[in-house]
């Protein structure tokens, strides 16, 4: 069972059977089926079915010689409207299956941004009329929550706010210096980063003020796979949607984290607190991504 599926409504299916019959309904009765060649004997087949607005489940597969369709795996999805990055983008081949992840160098996350990519038939389809993996330009990321709170925003006067945003374009600024081997790039990072961090252990040791008040967003790896994150960042927007099959209500937040914004889907009953426009949100998420192809 992927661990996921909670995060579109699934949080009451714990049972095997009962997943393996909502993916035996879909299979029979899918919203959308794409079939593209893969080889001159084999191709690929994806079957989706949506369970609410933007969101739902995705089966990967084949389709054999009589027609039926074979699944090799299969995920819940979220789609996103909102272009997140269009950085250079590098889409790698997963293991031994047919999925594909991708790599962002976005100077806003301060670390390598990996996603799973969503739109796999769309790749394909690319890559068989230019022969090999096509260029990206934008990305529109989401992300799915197991967990997650709600928690207040940080109070700021109209000066601290653009003061805290001259200071986050200096540092991108010299962070696309470092990784381009400015040593004093690197040299004045590494001084930031140090009084960075007795400013917070003073002020914590004072008991001044709390650590997510000194840190108002944060995006930081979690978990030992590779597209697994640690967020905290401000509710822009908020959407309640019900899963079609089982009624459960799941949140569709807008998030900006660390100036990304993205969408982020968790279930009624994971999340703590009440989410609104302005208070901000922190989870561990499982990050997505559909890539936008050059033309």
């Amino acid at each position: 069972m992927h661990s996921f599926l909670r995060s579109i409504g699934f949080h009451s299916y714990v049972k095997k059977r009962e997943i393996e019959k909502v993916l035996n309904d879909i299979a029979a009765n899918p919203d959308e089926k794409v079939v593209v060649p893969f080889d001159d004997d084999n191709n690929i087949t994806v079957l989706r079915k949506a369970t609410a607005p933007d969101m739902g489940i995705i089966l990967y597969g084949e389709t054999d010689e009589t027609g039926e369709f074979h699944m090799e795996y299969y995920y819940p999805y979220l789609y996103s409207d909102q272009v997140s990055t269009t950085v250079e983008c590098m889409l790698k081949k997963q293991g031994g299956r047919e999925s594909y992840a991708g790599l962002c160098e976005d100077y806003h996350v301060g670390v390598s941004l990996i996603f799973y990519l969503t739109n796999i038939i769309e790749m394909h389809r690319e890559k068989l009329k230019r022969r090999a993996i096509p260029k990206v330009e934008g990305v529109q990321l989401a992300a799915l929550a197991e967990c997650g709170k709600i928690l207040l925003p940080v109070a700021k006067t109209k000066k601290q706010a653009q003061d805290s945003w001259n200071q986050f374009q200096d540092r991108t600024r010299l962070i696309e210096q470092a990784r381009n081997g400015d040593d004093k790039a690197i040299n004045m990072l590494t001084m930031q980063e140090v009084k960075l961090c007795e400013n917070i252990k003073r002020q914590i040791e004072e008991k001044k003020a709390d650590i997510y008040t000194i840190v108002d967003s944060f995006f930081m790896p979690t978990g030992v796979e590779c597209d697994n994150y640690s967020i905290m960042g401000d509710i822009e927007d908020v959407q309640m949607v019900k899963n079609e099959i089982t009624e459960e209500n799941v949140y569709n937040l807008l998030v900006n984290c660390n100036h990304i914004r993205f969408h982020v889907a968790i279930q009624e009953d994971d999340l703590m607190g009440a989410p609104a426009p302005g208070r901000r949100f922190k989870g561990k998420v499982w990050m997505q991504g559909r890539a936008l192809f050059e033309i």
